[in-house]
């Protein structure tokens, strides 16, 4: 099985998914877990059934022999695994709470799952930022746009109270924060290599983002230039 990345080694993830009702369920789990991986390191495009049953160490056939080809491999890999974090993130947050609160409170619940499930992070940024990336349109179905419209009004209605930064664009504020979390974890080996001070580990980069995110969230003092 190919070696992790060192940033991939530092969190181990918790089981996240669907559960398999199957006597080869071990089988299809190993699959899953190895798919998951290889679609966030390669991208979906790009990677292969071999891949896959190289890392989850079985033949090809027998990914053939469950899954199918590689679009239905991506298919249930993407349904196992997507709508359960979804529903971590949702299911906890109240969007009837003070605004400001429940910001933040997604922004906990979103760094949760980068935490549990560190594939994530790639898998997204590979993926919702390109014009053909395949995971778009799923994400967009795994997002109730009654549950975005209402965090908008909550931000427009934050912000009218004088408890939410008034130069936040309420649009924009979801993907700021999961562009927010993403980018850091993706680009700190980056500014490790650059910088050579210390080692700018998964936990002290999580850390720096909730502190940013406490304060940009917030409208605090008025500034000269506002």
């Amino acid at each position: 099985m190919p070696k992790r990345s060192k940033a991939q080694l530092e969190i181990k993830p918790k089981r996240v998914g669907r559960p398999l009702n199957s006597d080869n369920c071990a089988y299809k789990q190993a699959i899953l877990d190895a798919a998951i991986w290889v679609f966030s390191e390669k991208g979906l495009a790009a990677s292969t059934i071999k891949e896959v049953s190289r890392r989850a160490e079985v033949t090809p056939a027998l990914v053939h022999y469950h899954f199918g080809d590689k679009n239905a491999l991506m298919e249930k890999t993407l349904d196992h695994f997507l709508p359960p974090l979804s529903e971590r993130i949702w299911s906890a947050v109240n969007l009837d709470c003070e605004p400001l609160e429940m910001l933040k409170e997604i922004h906990r619940r979103l760094q949760e799952v980068i935490e549990s499930s560190p594939w994530i992070a790639p898998l997204w940024s590979r993926e919702l930022a390109s014009e053909s990336g395949r995971l778009r349109g799923y994400m967009s179905s795994l997002l109730d746009q009654k549950t975005l419209d209402r965090l908008v009004s909550q931000v427009k209605l934050g912000q009218k109270q004088g408890t939410i930064n008034p130069k936040l664009v309420p649009e924009l504020v979801f993907s700021s924060i999961i562009g927010g979390l993403h980018f850091p974890i993706l680009t700190r080996a980056v500014w490790e290599k650059n910088f050579k001070t210390r080692k700018i580990t998964v936990a002290m980069t999580l850390e720096h983002i909730r502190a940013m995110a406490d304060k940009g969230f917030s409208a605090g003092k008025a500034t000269d230039d506002e």
